[in-house]
């Protein structure tokens, strides 16, 4: 009979064939060094990072497998921070929020990961895998950290009820004013007419999202001919390469309207240009890339008053709300397009601590 520890080695070797190369240097690496049950769990931590990555639209990688470790090189202290942001907000299978130690065992597994990346010579290029380290910047959570502390760090990290449509006219007309009222660092008269020239676009893209759910990737890849502004719908390609019908909201809708209206003047932009959104390069139009998307929505962000809130973070935005109007999973995990129930769920958990709050206010004591 072969002992717990044979049984997590054999485990772990069978799931090697699903793993990315990099992954599996890692874990062939600390075979012998850390203990197989430890290799084991750390194995199904990084598979869930790197399913996450996937879901959250940085790879456009079918599966895990053909994730590229550049993906990994590109990230962000904030883009790491929010994984772990989104690990305080699933369950386990008691259907109790994950406990700090859980999380910080998680986090443990992916500092590990990026160390040896970032310390290890690919066999083939002779470099290390990643130039920068940015999980060397997450720290772990105090043990102390309180379910309050666990609240707060959600609801910072999204836009909650009115906050969506004000942040919407935030980028319309209230950063303008910021700049006018001499309110922000910088070149008054650059910033003005940078945000004049661009300010109907943004709130379409901002706003297409928080309408809508799609991936910031996926809104910096749509072609004007793929979008039916009377039916409010985009028809976009799927990880899988299947095509479906993205449905989108007629506040998106106008918003999107506003920027049609001024795109080929103001961008001067040949008929033939079928993107969407576009940037000014050089003296015409061209299309605009995800990073810029992702630059210009920190930016207003952050006068916002909610610097935590990342493009991807409007996706999120859009799943709290439509579970708290509608309070359907199945229906948001189709509008979503997630594989499984489970990622949907971390839409759920902020509706969650509200219900609580609400049953609490209505069973008081005078």
């Amino acid at each position: 009979m072969k002992t717990q520890h044979e049984n997590s080695l054999h485990l772990l070797r069978l799931k090697l064939d699903t793993y990315p190369l990099f992954l599996c240097r890692f874990l062939e690496t600390n075979i012998g060094v850390l203990a197989p049950t430890t290799l084991l769990s750390y194995s199904t931590d990084l598979e869930n990072f790197l399913e996450w990555l996937i879901a959250e639209g940085f790879s456009k990688a079918k599966q895990i497998k053909d994730i590229d470790v550049q993906v990994l090189n590109d990230l962000h202290r904030d883009d790491l921070e929010d994984y772990r942001n989104f690990l305080m907000g699933q369950l386990n299978k008691k259907g109790q929020p994950l406990s700090i130690r859980t999380i910080n065992r998680k986090t443990a597994a992916l500092k590990s990961l990026f160390n040896y990346l970032i310390s290890t010579d690919d066999r083939y290029t002779r470099k290390p895998y990643i130039e920068r380290n940015p999980m060397a910047q997450v720290k772990l959570l105090h043990d102390d950290y309180s379910e309050d502390s666990r609240k707060n760090n959600l609801e910072t990290s999204i836009l909650v009820e009115d906050e969506i449509q004000e942040f919407r006219d935030f980028i319309r007309s209230g950063y303008g004013e910021l700049i006018e009222n001499g309110d922000l660092n910088g070149h008054k008269k650059q910033q003005l007419k940078r945000w004049i020239d661009n300010r109907e676009r943004d709130t379409a893209i901002a706003s297409l999202i928080l309408g809508s759910g799609l991936r910031i990737g996926e809104v910096a890849d749509i072609d004007l001919s793929s979008l039916n502004l009377p039916e409010q719908t985009v028809y976009l390609r799927r990880k899988s390469g299947s095509m479906r019908n993205v449905p989108f909201s007629r506040i998106a809708a106008e918003d999107i309207k506003q920027y049609l209206n001024i795109r080929s003047q103001r961008y001067n932009c040949p008929d033939s240009e079928d993107a969407l959104f576009l940037s000014l390069y050089r003296g015409s139009g061209k299309k605009m890339t995800k990073r810029a998307m992702q630059n210009a929505i920190l930016k207003y962000a952050i006068q916002f008053g909610k610097p935590k809130v990342r493009a991807h973070k409007l996706r999120h935005s859009f799943g709290t709300n439509h579970i708290r109007t509608h309070n359907n999973i199945p229906l948001l995990q189709r509008i979503l397009d997630h594989s499984s129930p489970e990622t949907t769920m971390i839409y759920v958990n902020l509706f969650d601590s509200q219900i609580k709050e609400s049953i609490d206010a209505a069973d008081k004591k005078d």
